[in-house]
């Protein structure tokens, strides 16, 4: 279902990550974890990555900071890769914040499989 797309992870939960890469991996994606925006921002750059996937409440720099960032990049290929929020905070409002703020899409934690397939796929879309 995706294979030949890389999907960039980022999330200061280990397990977090390793429980989106085994199940996107497992439909053929390549994936790349990041700890941190700082890393999230480099793989970006380095490998502009056909979707990241980034928690929004992290340490330092915050998934939305790191959103505005990449936007703000000034080669197309990089400033136009869709995000989906990732977030354990669903507050009201918090969906429509993120589309506002440049969001392709936005998934609460924790997920299911079905639903990390949805969102993945509505954003590659």
């Amino acid at each position: 279902m995706f294979k030949g797309k890389t999907i960039i992870v980022c999330d200061d939960e280990d397990i977090n990550r390793m429980l989106a890469n085994h199940i996107l991996s497992g439909y053929g994606a390549t994936v790349y974890e990041a700890a941190s925006a700082a890393e999230l921002i480099k793989y970006v750059e380095d490998l502009v990555p056909d979707l990241v996937l980034t928690d929004l409440h992290m340490p330092g720099v915050d998934g939305i900071e790191a959103l505005l960032q990449v936007r703000n990049n000034p080669r197309r290929e990089v400033s136009s890769v869709p995000f989906v929020a990732l977030t354990g905070n669903v507050k009201p409002g918090e969906k429509e914040r993120c589309i506002e703020m440049g969001m392709n899409g936005f998934l609460a934690k924790p997920f299911m499989e079905a639903q990390l397939i949805e969102a993945v796929t509505l954003a590659l879309k």
